[in-house]
């Protein structure tokens, strides 16, 4: 809630494009962070840990709020809630993919580097987040 809540005040400040790469970049860093912590003995930097979580969280919660707010940008015009819902439907699928994958990966390098691997993985949505733009203006004139 409270990282929601940043996102609703920084994306009118900063831009909502930037504001989803900014949260894409704070999650990454965590996560990165978190996937150190947890490549050496996980029970010795369990408090780190948690705190690292909930920073990741936090991030979380920025993040979700500002690329709704781009999905149903982008949503506008003809066919608009059919985008929105498109949009929904691949975050849910990268949510599910990551799971599966850090579970995956979890089992044969160890937590920590996969965890690492998913934060750089994160990385590449990087340069596509702007191509996320709403249809221009006169195609609502003739809605």
């Amino acid at each position: 809630a409270l990282g929601g809540l940043a996102a609703a005040a920084l994306a009118d400040r900063f831009g909502l494009v930037r504001s989803v790469k900014a949260g894409v970049l704070y999650i990454a860093v965590g996560v990165a962070a978190l996937a150190a912590t947890l490549a050496d003995d996980p029970a010795v930097h369990a408090q780190q840990a948690m705190a690292l979580l909930a920073a990741i969280y936090l991030g979380a919660g920025f993040l979700i709020s500002a690329s709704y707010a781009v999905f149903m940008r982008a949503a506008r015009g003809k066919w608009g809630a059919t985008r929105f819902s498109l949009l929904m439907a691949m975050t849910n699928a990268c949510e599910s993919g990551s799971a599966f994958a850090v579970g995956r990966l979890a089992a044969v390098f160890g937590p920590g580097a996969a965890i690492a691997a998913l934060a750089v993985l994160s990385l590449v949505s990087l340069p596509f987040i702007g191509r996320l733009t709403a249809p221009r203006e006169e195609e609502h004139a003739t809605e």
